[in-house]
């Protein structure tokens, strides 16, 4: 049978996480038996304990990691270029097991585990102490160590891949990316017709495997789509419908409902001045500032600046009801940090501390590039960001409907938003954050993009816009945005401006 040690996986969550990740674990259960048919009659089960089996025949289901987060147990295609095994958010994902296993395994959408594949080569990950076990097909252990959130594959030829780790633990991560440091070692593996089977400890961890191809496809083995009678599945699985309106097996982590977001990281912007508009050389609408320009010029100023854009929806009317509420960010390689604040239409940059009508920290995402952290809406937590404006091109940011229906969360009701990130002429954007955030969930609102001293950061106004570079069809956005407002600080912080 395939094993995880869901036991030392848990032993680093808090209560509260444990008990989460344990009803995820014994749904495992439900899929223990064969799937013979498109509807599964679900049998009797208990919840008494983690269940390591995950033995049986699947029905499989193509998502899009665009759509749908990779979550508990996913297939991957390969390919024939570098790719990278990605534990993402670090905070949720303990435990990552992949087995490379032969590709005669899978059938047409169909898929079978049985202990042949305990034959395979086996990667176990755990990102909270930077260990990794690497196991051969004779089912010998090498215990090394890795202090990324990810693990590299660089392509040999030949359907060999090479993994570099450290031989032991070192004390400081900045010792792992420092090329003189010593006690480095090479680990080949054969992946010739393999595919990654990944599992993980926990829904909230999105596992998946990054590739240089413009693909963000996998193939999920758990979904309730193939069960008849949703009824009989744990409530914590069915309870929430992903943006197209279908339950899902995954729930999304917010934080604070209500936010308790209280700490300003950002108290340059406090008591904004502003320069005269004659004064700014600028055209105090956003012109230049679109996905068009390629002018660097045109894309970073040398001051703080904010561009405040207003939003609406459309009737868009398509034969699957299949749309997104979404807008983009582009970011340039020079950017130190960004504040989008997401109002009513009522509220202004020039009442930006106004205590009534002014911003309020729940409204607001404010992403700090050079330290690779950002801090969501909902509360005071940092999360890390992987990569800073040089590797972060695209951002997305996009609602969560409320069981499929375009209307505004209850007020005791997580208002969800999801935030996605990446290189946008690169796969998919494969890293994906949730919070509460009430304001983005009316019709209308304004995004207001406030950008460091030399920021290159654009809204991209277009709602005819591709998502990704991926070769999937995007669904149309329904967020059309019409005029925008530029304002030029005069407010200064010498730690903002770059120095060349």
């Amino acid at each position: 049978m395939i094993l995880i040690d869901v036991v030392e996986a848990l032993n680093f969550f808090s209560n509260r996480m444990m008990t989460s990740s344990i009803l995820v674990l014994t749904s495992l259960a439900l899929l223990t038996q064969t799937v013979t048919s498109q509807n599964v009659t679900i049998p009797n089960w208990t919840i008494h304990g983690p269940i390591k089996s995950i033995q049986g025949s699947y029905l499989l289901q193509s998502a899009k990691i665009d759509d749908h987060p990779p979550t508990l147990a996913t297939i991957w295609q390969l390919g024939q270029k570098d790719f990278s095994l990605v534990a993402w958010p670090p905070k949720y994902c303990a435990a990552v097991h992949v087995y490379f296993i032969d590709a005669i395994f899978k059938g047409v959408m169909n898929f079978h585990i049985h202990p042949d594949m305990m034959k395979s080569e086996l990667i176990k990950f755990y990102p909270p102490i930077g260990k990794v076990e690497v196991v051969s097909q004779t089912g010998t252990a090498q215990a090394m160590f890795n202090h990324r959130s990810s693990i590299h594959f660089k392509n040999q030829g030949k359907s060999k891949y090479k993994i570099t780790l450290a031989k032991a633990h070192l004390d400081k991560a900045k010792k792992f990316e420092d090329p003189k440091t010593n006690g480095f070692e090479d680990v080949t593996l054969d992946l010739s017709n393999r595919l990654a089977l990944v599992l993980t400890n926990s829904r909230f961890c999105f596992a998946h495997i990054l590739k240089d191809e413009s693909n963000g496809n996998y193939l999920r083995l758990l979904n309730t789509d193939t069960y008849e009678g949703t009824n009989k599945l744990p409530t914590v699985l069915t309870e929430y419908s992903q943006p197209d309106g279908f339950p899902s097996l995954f729930t999304p982590p917010v934080l604070g409902v209500p936010s308790t977001k209280s700490v300003d990281l950002l108290p340059v912007l406090q008591n904004p001045e502003f320069y005269p508009t004659a004064k700014m050389r600028q055209l105090p609408v956003c012109n230049g500032f679109t996905s068009g320009s390629r002018n660097p010029l045109k894309k970073a100023i040398g001051f703080i600046s904010a561009d405040s854009w207003t939003a609406g929806m459309m009737n868009i009317n398509t034969q699957d009801n299949k749309k997104e509420e979404e807008f983009f960010i582009n970011v340039g390689r020079q950017c130190s940090w960004l504040r989008v604040w997401i109002s009513s239409t009522a509220k202004s940059m020039e009442k930006y501390s106004d205590s009534a009508e002014g911003m309020a920290l729940s409204e607001t995402i404010d992403l700090f590039f050079d330290q690779q952290i950002f801090v969501g809406p909902d509360s005071d937590e940092a999360r890390p960001l992987s990569g800073n404006s040089t590797q972060i091109s695209r951002i997305s940011i996009k609602r969560h409907l409320n069981k499929g229906v375009a209307n505004t969360p209850a007020a005791n009701e997580p208002a969800i938003v999801q935030m996605t990130y990446g290189r946008g002429d690169g796969p998919s954007m494969t890293f994906i954050e949730y919070f509460h955030m009430p304001t983005f969930h009316p019709s209308d609102f304004k995004v207001h993009l406030i950008k460091a001293a030399n920021c290159e950061a654009n809204l991209v106004s277009s709602s005819e816009v591709v998502r990704t570079a991926s070769a999937n069809r995007a669904n149309p956005n329904a967020i059309k945005f019409s005029r925008c407002s530029r304002v030029i600080l005069k407010n200064q912080n010498n730690d903002d401006v770059h120095k060349e």
